[in-house]
């Protein structure tokens, strides 16, 4: 088990707080919560891994998510590598670099037609694969959602700390 990394804090006032310890907090969870809070107690965020790590890391993303939704690998080692490098790229410059990787896999899970609420009360649609081959549209989509149901535990969390 890895010692957890970024996605395990929240900031409240300028403070950091360990996601866990807050998570005891909050009375009314319902089953994503836990699942949401593991995966990010589950490791380094993107941002914080080496090379190394972050290329075993997007193959299991590519791996772990055509197993999930069905949707092909790349035909091709070059066309592999370019998506692997699309995925990466999109992961840190595009808002999701503080996710683990469990969490990225938790976002394909979820996306398998359950009924998720954003704050506001509405079914989040789940996203079809489209394409050839895994690639950085679809991904983004799913993570699109998943970042929506993460923001609303820590609003959540967030709310109850402020004595809401």
């Amino acid at each position: 088990k890895m010692k957890p990394g970024l996605a395990a804090i929240l900031n409240h006032r300028g403070k950091n707080l360990w996601l866990k310890d807050c998570m005891k907090e909050l009375k009314k969870k319902n089953k994503f919560d836990e699942l949401i809070s593991n995966a990010r107690n589950s490791g380094l965020s993107f941002s914080e891994m080496n090379e190394l790590e972050t290329r075993v890391a997007i193959d299991q993303i590519m791996f772990k998510g055509a197993a999930i939704c069905g949707c092909p690998l790349p035909q091709t080692e070059l066309f592999a590598k370019y998506i692997a490098e699309e995925i990466k790229n999109y992961i840190l410059d595009f808002g999701y670099s503080e996710l683990t990787l469990d969490e990225i896999v938790l976002a394909f899970r979820i996306n398998i037609g359950h009924r998720i609420k954003n704050s506001l009360g509405d079914d989040l649609i789940c996203v079809d694969f489209y394409g050839h081959a895994i690639n950085v549209s679809f991904i983004g989509k799913v993570l699109a959602n998943y970042l929506v149901i993460r923001k609303s535990l820590d609003s959540r969390i967030l709310t109850l700390l402020d004595g809401y």
